[in-house]
């Protein structure tokens, strides 16, 4: 296993034992500290997760799908985020908001996901002409 990942596992429940004591005494301060915890182990995951990304960028250089990989990596670091976002929201006892953000992460996919719609429809239209 990996250090930084036992870090992670270590910073996550020192957090959550910090928001259940401060839920017992003071419950307002709860929240805020779960933000902050949020964006600490975001950081952390995204410093793990980075040599992973290191990699597949270098492969899509030289790769010839790279047209076709490089927005479905973006449609898959916007689904991540919109789960994070969305996790916060519904911690913080805020479903509707949770629903607006998932909804926001399924539009910008959509968005991204257009050019290869759009170019695989544009393949099909060729294939069906040569027929």
């Amino acid at each position: 296993m990996s250090e930084l990942f036992l870090k992670i596992c270590g910073v996550s429940i020192i957090c959550a034992m910090l928001i259940l004591i401060i839920r017992q005494s003071k419950q307002e301060m709860s929240i805020p500290l779960r933000a902050v915890c949020v964006v600490v182990l975001t950081v952390g995951v995204l410093a793990a997760i980075s040599p992973v990304i290191e990699f597949l960028t270098s492969l899509l250089q030289i790769s010839a799908v790279s047209s076709y990989a490089q927005p479905l990596l973006k449609a898959l670091a916007v689904a991540y985020l919109t789960h994070i976002c969305a996790s916060v929201c519904r911690d913080c006892g805020e479903n509707s908001i949770a629903n607006f953000a998932e909804l926001g992460g399924k539009i910008e996919i959509l968005l991204i996901s257009l050019p290869l719609i759009k170019d695989i429809l544009e393949q099909a239209r060729k294939l069906l002409e040569m027929i």
